[in-house]
């Protein structure tokens, strides 16, 4: 499944205790299928099924934001978070660093994660003298630790997959990205190809 790189978004993790699916608190105290107003979520100015998420209930102090995918007849689908900028080494071994770090903390929890990129994306033509920094910026290369499945714990939280990612921004700075893509994912990608179509 991979990140959605279509969405420059936000997450890292603090799961609480086990539930229902319908109710289980992923993380953030966030709830699969939940409306997403329940955890103060508005889509001011973002594309049709995207929420900013002002109010988590239990928020990190390394996240700058959080965000949620939701549709009507799916509720909350997929939670992203982005850490706080950081200024960016030409080789990228900051965020690397906090990359990795993030990845680490989710481990102790998920096990190790079943994939691991650090590559230039295929297709991409890279000039020779470009950085590895440059890279990330233009989205040609990627800096992945990926979940293809996890425990079953947390498959009763609802959780399917998860993203941990390094992007960089235009401004030079780069952030780490951390997706949850959860069961009922698949229907909010039917959603968004109906808005699509439209």
């Amino acid at each position: 499944m991979g990140h959605d790189k279509r969405w420059p978004g936000w997450l890292a993790g603090i799961l609480c205790g086990l539930a229902t699916p319908a109710q289980a608190e992923v993380a953030y105290g966030i709830e699969m299928a939940a409306d997403p107003a329940l955890h103060g979520c508005v889509n001011d100015d973002q594309p049709p099924g995207i929420f900013i998420c002002r109010n988590v209930r239990f928020p990190d102090s390394r996240i700058a934001a959080y965000a949620v995918k939701a549709f009507p007849d799916t509720g909350i689908c997929w939670l992203m978070a982005a850490s706080r900028p950081e200024d960016a080494d030409l080789m990228g071994q900051s965020i690397r660093a906090t990359t990795d770090l993030f990845a680490a903390e989710l481990a102790l929890r998920y096990g190790r994660p079943q994939q691991r990129v650090d590559g230039i994306v295929n297709g991409a033509k890279i000039p020779e003298d470009e950085t590895w920094l440059e890279t990330l910026i233009r989205e040609d290369r990627e800096y992945d630790h990926h979940w293809t499945s996890v425990p079953a714990e947390a498959q009763a939280r609802g959780i399917r997959e998860i993203s941990v990612s390094a992007y960089g921004l235009e401004d030079g700075r780069t952030v780490v990205h951390i997706e949850y893509f959860l069961a009922n994912h698949d229907a909010c990608v039917e959603n968004e190809k109906k808005v699509q179509a439209k």
